[in-house]
C-alpha cells in the first residue's frame, strides 16, 4: 500500500534494487571483496533513499521496511570487516581500509535514526504496534 504519490516506486526503484543485487552483483567479481562493497553500497544508498522517501501509506510497513534494510546493510558490513585482512596486504592499509570501511558502515547503518522524519514515523509506528499510546 503505497502512498498516492509513490505509486511508481516499486517499479522504478524497489524491482530495479533486488534485479541488482539478485542477479548482477551474484555474478559481478565472484566470490571477490568487490562483490561485497558493491552490495554494501547498493543496499546502504537504497537504505538512505528509502529513509527520504518511506513510499508505504502505512507507517508499520515503513518502519519494517527500514529495519530490514538496516539488518541487511548491517550483515553486508560484518562481511566487509571480515574481509579486510584478506584485502589489504600491510597492517596499514588494513589500519586506514578498516577504518574507512567502518565509517561508511556505521553512517549508513545510523543514518535513518537521525532523519527526523523517519524517527519519528519509525516510533510512532513502533507506539501503534504495541499499543502504547501517547500521554496528553
Amino acid at each position: 500500500n503505497y502512498l498516492p504519490q509513490n505509486w511508481d516506486f516499486e517499479i522504478k526503484t524497489e524491482m530495479p534494487r533486488r534485479l541488482v543485487m539478485t542477479s548482477i552483483v551474484m555474478f559481478l567479481w565472484p566470490e571477490s571483496a568487490g562483490q561485497i562493497y558493491t552490495a554494501f553500497t547498493i543496499s546502504a544508498l537504497y537504505a538512505l533513499y528509502f529513509t527520504r522517501k518511506l513510499p508505504y501509506g502505512e507507517d508499520g510497513t515503513n518502519s519494517l521496511q527500514l529495519w530490514t534494510l538496516i539488518g541487511q546493510t548491517a550483515t553486508l558490513f560484518y562481511g566487509m570487516l571480515a574481509i579486510v585482512p584478506d584485502f589489504a596486504r600491510d597492517q596499514r592499509s588494513r589500519d586506514v581500509l578498516g577504518f574507512m570501511t567502518t565509517v561508511w558502515g556505521v553512517f549508513c547503518i545510523l543514518y535513518p535514526f537521525f532523519h527526523p522524519a523517519s524517527w519519528r514515523r519509525l516510533f510512532k509506528s513502533v507506539e501503534t504496534v504495541y499499543g502504547v499510546e501517547e500521554e496528553a
